[in-house]
């Protein structure tokens, strides 16, 4: 009897980065980030990109660490 042997590439990663644009959030940009952070998908950058929110929505945001804020004053 004969063995055959192969080898296993390893599987590709790939760079994850999820954006999330928010104008007036506050009420929700919260639960929104947390379900990202919650959902396991190792994301490499959580991007929020705020669009001249009159809200409290940067308040919000400010109690994030380790995500990326752009703000369009």
């Amino acid at each position: 009897m004969s063995v055959v042997t192969t080898s296993i590439s390893p599987v590709p990663t790939h760079d994850v980065c999820v954006v999330i644009p928010a104008f007036n959030e506050e009420k929700l940009i919260g639960r929104c980030i947390q379900s990202v952070l919650d959902a396991g998908l190792q994301a490499d950058q959580i991007v929020v990109i705020d669009d001249c929110s009159s809200d409290r929505t940067g308040d919000v945001l400010d109690r994030f660490s380790g995500i990326h804020v752009i703000s369009n004053p």
